[in-house]
């Protein structure tokens, strides 16, 4: 007996847990879905499951293509795979997008994506790419598990691809999935945005003062002043921003809060 699906899905099995590796606990021990594969034009397996074929029955990686062409990948560098099938159309928007941008593949029919990951080697685009998987279409910690660390990528577009027969075959659970990621991407926008806000405030506050930076004393000037103050005259006759600068007890130049308050105590 051939242990080829074995080998198969362990690569698979190995390259989902990069990014979920719950998943890909779950998908070792499920028992796979009973699917029909058939052989296609295209030199890779398509397949028939509960009397629906997954993909095209002759031309499914043409089909994949056709679906990849759909998605702007200019203007979205987040893209949302309703459904898994075969797996050939999340593989080619994966490649296209390579790793400036991401794919979250929505599959909740776990004991299927186990038969096609016995069946077509996925490891080498799972690995090499931006990829997560979501199984429950109501769970927002899932999803926002496989968005973690995309928060730019959503920043920049939002889309969603899906095979005809994928749609059909999800129904209702469709939509449900991206009501749930709705909540993360929009609060992923919304960090987003606030930073660069925070940025520009920030840049806008130290451009502020940059002509007296340029421009005034520098520490060097007063060297000398902090252990022989008397060199440089009573105490009464030097500024008072002096002894601010007087190395603090964290041993930096810059006083610490807890100078200050020592300062204030000292009257």
């Amino acid at each position: 007996m051939s242990l080829e699906w074995y080998d198969i899905l362990g690569r698979n099995l190995a390259a989902i847990a990069i990014t979920t590796p719950v998943l890909a606990e779950a998908l070792w021990s499920v028992k796979p879905a009973s699917v029909e594969y058939r052989d296609t034009d295209d030199g890779v397996p398509s397949a028939v499951y509960n009397g629906r074929q997954l993909t095209s029955l002759k031309r499914p990686l043409a089909e994949a293509r056709r679906i990849a062409d759909s998605v702007d990948i200019v203007e979205n560098a987040m893209c949302l795979s309703l459904g898994f099938g075969m797996g050939y159309a999340a593989a080619e928007v994966a490649r296209r997008l390579g790793k400036s941008g991401a794919v979250v593949v929505f599959e909740p029919d776990v004991p299927l994506l186990r038969s096609v990951l016995e069946t077509v080697d996925h490891s080498q685009w799972i690995a090499a790419n931006n990829v997560g998987f979501v199984t429950d279409p109501t769970n927002p910690t899932d999803v926002t598990n496989a968005l973690a660390g995309g928060q730019i990528l959503i920043a920049i577009g939002v889309a969603t691809f899906a095979l005809p027969a994928d749609r059909v075959r999800l129904g209702h659970r469709c939509q449900q999935f991206l009501e749930t990621a709705s909540g993360p991407i929009s609060l992923s926008r919304m960090m987003i945005v606030s930073n660069f806000q925070l940025a520009r405030i920030s840049m806008q506050n130290e451009l502020m003062n940059v002509g007296d930076y340029a421009t005034c004393h520098g520490v060097s000037d007063f060297h000398g002043w902090f252990n022989k103050p008397e060199s440089h005259g009573p105490v009464s006759e030097r500024p008072e921003w002096v002894d601010l600068l007087r190395p603090s007890e964290s041993g930096t130049l810059a006083p610490t809060p807890q100078d200050a308050v020592n300062s204030a105590a000292r009257g």
